[in-house]
Parts: C-alpha cells; structure tokens; sequence
C-alpha cells in the first residue's frame, strides 16, 4: 500500500507544482506527460495492486482512505483554479477532481490498448476543454 502512496503523492507533488504555472493548460498537458513516460510495467503494478485491495479488506479500507485524501487534496486544487477563473465556475469543485481522476486512470488504459501517445494527447486536450473549460484560443506552450 506504501508504493501506491508514494505514486500518488508523486503525482499529487507534480500536479500542484504544475498548477502554480501562469498557464493551466500546460500544467493541464504536464500532467498528461508524467503519465505517458510510464512503461507498461508501471502501469501493470498500479493494476497489480487494486487487484491486491479487491482480496484483502485491510488493503480495501486502508486504499479508501488514501483515495478520500487524494480526492480531497485534488477537489482543493480545483477550488483554488476556480478562484483563479482558471477552472470551470459552473460544476462543482469535487466533481471536477474527480473527473481528473478519471481522465487520468483512463489514459493507462489507453497506453495499455496501445493507442499512440500522439492520439491520447489530443484526446486528452480535448477533455481539458470538457473538464476544465479551456477553449480553442489557449495553446500549450508545448503546442506551439
């Protein structure tokens, strides 16, 4: 439970770093980065362990627990973009986190599928649009 832990904290250090940027669409596509650097057996020990916390009820409410802090910590970055307008005004700031978390459980799938880093990339451009509300006239300084 320690490694998903430390994943998780990696990821959550990466993405508020990323979010005190002047533009939320590049943090938005930097923390798209950090997930397609991973190889296929990083993303088959995350789905190694939830297949641990399925059998062990020890693992399954210590995992809760975990996941309740990450949403939580994610729902106030949220608020924070929101309070920036940087972040959609008109959903809820929790139900926005978790819609990250979705998108972002979603793109190991993808990468598992193997679809190229290329089409999850515009894919998930397009979702920021969606879940953050950017619009067509922002460009990524990586787009560029």
């Amino acid at each position: 439970m320690e490694i998903v832990k430390d994943v998780h904290q990696k990821i959550q250090d990466t993405a508020i770093d990323l979010f005190h940027t002047e533009s939320t669409l590049d943090a938005y596509t930097g923390l798209l980065d950090l997930f397609l650097k991973w190889d296929l057996n990083r993303i088959g020990l995350n789905f190694d362990i939830l297949a641990l916390v399925t059998r062990s009820e020890v693992l399954r409410i210590n995992y809760e627990e975990h996941m309740n802090a990450v949403i939580e910590r994610a729902t106030f970055g949220i608020i924070c973009l929101q309070k920036k307008g940087k972040a959609r005004q008109d959903v809820d700031a929790k139900t926005l986190a978790i819609s990250m978390i979705f998108l972002m459980n979603g793109v190991t799938n993808l990468i598992l599928k193997g679809m190229s880093r290329e089409e999850i990339r515009a894919r998930y451009h397009e979702m920021g649009k969606v879940i953050l509300g950017f619009d067509d006239s922002e460009v990524s300084s990586t787009d560029a």
